[in-house]
């Protein structure tokens, strides 16, 4: 387990783990390092949680790792929040993920993650998809984000339930060359552009 440190001004990462699984990082502050808070590079089944992480490139980075569990963290003023690259059967959940310049949550490649329960704010793009199919993303509060709160590109089989998506600059839900996606119950507002957009994008249900 790695708990309870001050983790900060290094020149490259905080925490870096590579095929390594079962770990356990809590109740750490991790900051102002030069690269990643924590790197997972084909990492499975490892838990993160009640983490203060902030002023990094990306909050937490993952790469051919499944199966992780995110929750109760705070991920704040990073480039990127999070980031999934072909990261499969994920959760994260009940975290506060905001102020980060560019994407609160960024997946590519990556199927079968589930987000729940978080705020997501003030970020440039509140979560973005790429490529990435069969996630389920519901009980959230994405607000405030400078450009989409959630957008899905060549995306497909994703369901958007539940949520509050709001006073966001751009657009609530865009989806481009995406299909075959549900999006029910949720509450779409205050945007500044379209509530949801869909350009060649086909079989989606609302």
């Amino acid at each position: 387990m790695v708990c309870n440190n001050i983790i900060q001004d290094n020149k490259d990462y905080g925490i870096y783990f590579h095929y390594s699984s079962n770990n356990k990082i809590y109740n750490n502050t991790i900051q102002n390092n030069g690269n990643n808070a924590i790197h997972f590079d084909c990492s499975n089944n490892n838990t993160i949680y009640n983490n203060t992480i902030q002023n990094n490139t990306y909050g937490i980075y993952f790469v051919s790792s499944n199966n992780n569990t995110i929750y109760n963290n705070t991920i704040q003023n990073n480039t990127y929040g999070i980031y999934f690259g072909a990261s499969n059967n994920n959760t994260i959940y009940n975290n506060t993920i905001q102020n980060n310049s560019w994407r609160g949550i960024d997946f590519h490649y990556s199927n079968n993650n589930t987000i729940y329960n978080n705020t997501i704010q003030n970020n440039t793009h509140g979560i973005y998809f790429v490529s990435s199919n069969n996630n389920t993303i519901y009980n959230n509060t994405i607000q405030n984000n400078g450009n989409n709160a959630i957008y899905f590109y060549y995306s497909s089989n994703n369901k958007i339930y539940n949520n509050t998506i709001q006073n966001n600059s751009w657009r609530g839900i865009e989806f481009w060359d995406s299909s075959n996606n549900m999006v029910c119950n949720n509450i779409i507002q205050d945007n500044k552009d379209y509530g949801i957009y869909f350009h060649y994008s086909s079989n989606n249900k609302i």
